[in-house]
């Protein structure tokens, strides 16, 4: 391959932590969100220029996870570096969020991840410290119950939340220098969605945020008397499309999306779903985040026991 017009970039130091791709205004393009160790966040449009800049002043060492944290409908970035604080930074409007930077004491380079851990409606930042320490805060910078919890040995990675259990509430598993740690929060089941759980954002590891991860979620609180998935809407569509899966009892749900000769696409995984309707949109791209192009596509819904299966067509 070629190296891309308007790259390489070149920063105000070395780049030491993966790149987050992610389209940060909405516009149908990507970004690129990457720290480095000036202390300075960058954001690049996909030719190279620079959308937004904002500086930690010190090292920014772990990954970049997205979320829209204070659900006014803008992404953010959320962030550690060796300034010992946890940012969350909308870069649309240049502002970081009411209540953040908050001060960890110890520098950090693991990458946050953000869930509904508390089941409360709204998400929250897990993160660590360097010299392990496990953090857990509310959208609004407080400190959540029961945390700190302290761990028996230092953490350099990301952790990952996850119903590991099936008893209806997350787990949260961290790697240390001296074993794995697993933190079983005792709350009710995430009320919404999951925006950045694992290393990575994803189980391939690509560092791109997806909405779409988002839209399998309980949104009717009525209890359906069987198991049905409706006719996707609109059909033909570009680029988005949504089905109603009615589910009787709480269960796993996996919804996948093949292409014609059977290629996995896309998919969402959720072990734990409560009774109720959910709704799964897909917005048109593989798990890489590339658009996928027009043709015939097949949308896979599957419980513990049931399982469906429906042609869709996507036209440019």
């Amino acid at each position: 391959g070629n190296i891309k017009p308007g790259f390489p970039f070149t920063g105000a130091h070395r780049f030491n932590a993966p790149a987050t791709i992610v389209d940060i205004d909405g516009d149908g393009d990507y970004e690129i969100a990457a720290g480095c160790d000036s202390g300075d966040l960058y954001v690049l449009n996909y030719d190279g220029s620079l959308f937004a800049q904002y500086d930690t002043g010190d090292d920014i060492r772990g990954g970049i996870s997205v979320a829209d944290l204070n659900g006014d409908g803008q992404l953010d970035l959320v962030f550690g570096g060796y300034d010992d604080r946890i940012h969350v930074w909308d870069p649309v409007a240049n502002e970081v969020l009411p209540g953040w930077p908050v001060d960890l004491g110890y520098n950090s380079v693991t990458e946050p991840i953000v869930v509904d851990l508390d089941g409360d409606g709204e998400l929250e930042v897990v993160t660590a410290r360097k010299n392990g320490k496990i953090y857990g805060f509310e959208a609004d910078g407080s400190l959540m119950g029961n945390f700190p919890i302290p761990t028996s040995g230092s953490i350099e990675t990301t952790p990952v939340a996850h119903d590991f259990d099936n008893d209806g509430d997350l787990e949260l598993i961290f790697g240390t220098t001296t074993g794995l740690e697993v933190v079983d929060y005792k709350h009710a089941a995430p009320s919404i969605g999951v925006s950045w759980s694992m290393y990575r954002a994803n189980l391939h590891n690509t560092g791109v945020y997806d909405a779409s991860v988002m839209e399998i979620k309980s949104e009717i609180p009525v209890i359906p008397e069987k198991f049905h998935v409706s006719e996707n809407f609109p059909n033909p569509f570009n680029p988005t499309t949504q089905v109603l899966i009615d589910i009787p009892e709480s269960s796993q749900l996996f919804v996948s999306v093949y292409n014609i000769t059977g290629r996995l696409i896309y998919e969402v995984k959720d072990n734990y779903v409560p009774a109720g309707k959910v709704r799964f949109e897909w917005r048109g791209r593989d798990y890489l985040g590339n658009q996928a192009p027009t043709g015939i596509y097949f949308i896979s819904v599957e419980t513990g026991i049931h399982y469906h299966v429906q042609k869709i067509a996507l036209v440019k």
